[in-house]
């Protein structure tokens, strides 16, 4: 019974110090907000555009997703062409559980004229930290108003 009782023990033990196994989410979503449009015409049909957006929703895919109840704001430049758009620039998203910060590169336009690319998590604290994640996304701004509608796809690890 001894030996039981401190196998027990022992066992409980490694256990309350082994660390929390990660959890990985499905991303995927539609983010919303206005978005701030500064151009400068480099030709006919190729600018460069200054982007400053906030967001103040995200309707995710999984209810479960982390995103869901944050906020952000988003900054960076791109060079676009008629069918094509290049640049990146970074967000920050505040909730209850901290802040994460994303990298975004643009890579092309989709046939809706979307702005495509990739996203990947640069950092984050509190329930963010340690966190890792990356996607693409599409997104849409309206020019008259700045409402815009960014899809995003892919998986986000939390510690």
């Amino acid at each position: 019974m001894r030996k039981e009782i401190r196998t027990a023990i022992a066992a409980a033990a490694l256990l309350a110090g082994a660390p929390a196994q990660a959890e990985t989410m499905d991303a995927g979503g539609v983010m919303t907000g206005t978005t701030a449009v500064e151009q400068m015409e480099v030709t006919e049909g190729m600018v460069i555009s200054r982007l400053s957006t906030t967001y103040d929703g995200v309707e995710a895919d999984d209810p479960a997703n982390p995103l869901v109840g944050m906020t952000g704001d988003c900054s960076g430049s791109t060079l676009m062409g008629a069918e094509s758009a290049e640049g990146s620039g970074h967000c920050l998203f505040t909730g209850d559980g901290g802040k994460v910060a994303f990298a975004w590169t643009a890579t092309g336009r989709d046939a809706e004229g979307r702005m495509t690319g990739t996203w990947e998590i640069a950092g984050g604290s509190g329930d963010w930290d340690g966190a890792s994640g990356s996607g693409e996304f599409a997104s849409l701004v309206n020019p008259d108003g700045g409402a815009t509608e960014n899809r995003v796809s892919g998986e986000i690890t939390l510690p």
